[in-house]
């Protein structure tokens, strides 16, 4: 039953598509000639599920609140990624997007878009990263944005994609950061040579305050080192094993004063259980709390240390060293930049190779704690 309706929706995708292409043609402007100084307001259409996707995007937030101080900044955003829009500092208002919702029921869609339409933006961007989103292009298509602008990489790209924007870029990936892919995005806007590439993530002050009581409670005081481990990760491939940062964990506790505190996320009980099995010394965990409590807790961690996923982009956004592990994705491209964040990598791209003596060594040579 699922694999039918699966492919009546693929079905209803394509035959929307082609009605698309045969109405959609935006009229090509040359960026250059641009004038954005009055610029008021911008929607940035960033509606996939990924995390650490949309905390990669808080530098180009930054970088327009500081371009247009006085602009209004809208995201659009799913509901997996609501909370991180929602605290990162420079967005002004941040729009659901149900999808689900979307296919079932078109007045829903029109309603949003006719929200979109109302606030006349100056312009709409769509960032391109791990796939091309034709809903993300057609939400900004007809957002009724006077500027629309898009792109691809070598990698990412779809074929009639430039249809749906004024401005379409063709955008150099190979060996480049993703945060710095992002930022190109804003140079039809007159925005280049940005040098702050950090990541923005806010907590408010009373979910901190509760965290340190929690933390008290527990005997874990402030003065001490306290290391974050975090064995999930949303993709398989992705996921070092929880046995692994056990023994990880044991190799630095032995050797350094420090107290442990582990997070897990909703369905990820056998790793924790893995994880604490594995551990010598006390630990402290954490069960699965909102990412507005997880993040005030990260942020009282000395470290955090975990995979490639988008807890790593959390911690590095709350200013917390970081120690990751990857395999698939290399840490050049994806590892938060700046000082403080560490990496263990594959160059096979095969996060099993990577043992536990291994990566205490790389811990060790980057003298990360």
């Amino acid at each position: 039953m699922k694999k039918t309706l699966r492919e009546i929706e693929w079905k209803a995708r394509a035959l929307f598509e082609r009605v698309l292409f045969f109405f959609i043609r935006a009229k090509k402007l040359d960026a250059e000639k641009l004038d954005f100084s009055s610029l008021k307001s911008v929607l940035v259409v960033r509606q996939h599920n990924e995390l650490g996707d949309m905390l990669i995007s808080s530098p180009m937030f930054r970088a327009l609140k500081e371009k247009f101080p006085g602009a209004k900044v809208v995201c659009v955003a799913a509901k997996a990624n609501l909370p991180v829009a929602r605290g990162i500092p420079f967005i002004d208002e941040v729009v659901h997007y149900d999808s689900k919702r979307a296919l079932r029921n078109p007045f829903y869609f029109i309603g949003l878009i006719l929200k979109l339409r109302s606030q006349r933006f100056d312009a709409a961007i769509v960032p391109c990263t791990v796939s091309f989103s034709l809903t993300s292009a057609v939400i900004a298509f007809l957002s009724g944005a006077r500027v629309k602008i898009g792109g691809e990489t070598e990698d990412v790209f779809y074929g009639n994609g430039a249809i749906f924007f004024n401005v379409y870029l063709k955008i150099k990936k190979a060996g480049r950061p993703q945060v710095e892919i992002n930022l190109d995005y804003l140079k039809p806007l007159g925005i280049s040579g940005v040098t702050d590439k950090s990541y923005s993530f806010s907590v408010k002050e009373e979910e901190l305050e509760r965290a340190a009581g929690w933390l008290a409670a527990k005997g874990i005081l402030p003065a001490e080192v306290l290391i974050g481990v975090h064995p999930g990760a949303g993709k398989i491939e992705n996921r070092w094993g929880a046995g692994n940062f056990a023994s990880l964990i044991n190799l630095i506790t032995e050797n350094r004063k420090a107290k442990v505190l582990v997070f897990y996320g909703p369905g990820e009980e056998k790793l924790k259980a893995e994880l604490v099995s594995g551990l010598k010394q006390g630990y402290t965990v954490l069960n699965p709390v909102p990412l507005f409590s997880a993040a005030a807790f990260m942020k009282k961690c000395s470290l955090f240390v975990c995979n490639d996923t988008g807890v790593l982009h959390v911690a590095a956004a709350l200013g917390v060293n970081t120690f990751a592990v990857f395999g698939k994705g290399s840490p050049a491209l994806w590892n938060p930049p700046g000082e403080g964040h560490f990496s263990v990598w594959d160059s096979q791209g095969i996060i099993g190779n990577i043992t536990p003596a291994a990566a205490y060594a790389e811990f060790t040579r980057q003298a990360v704690l």
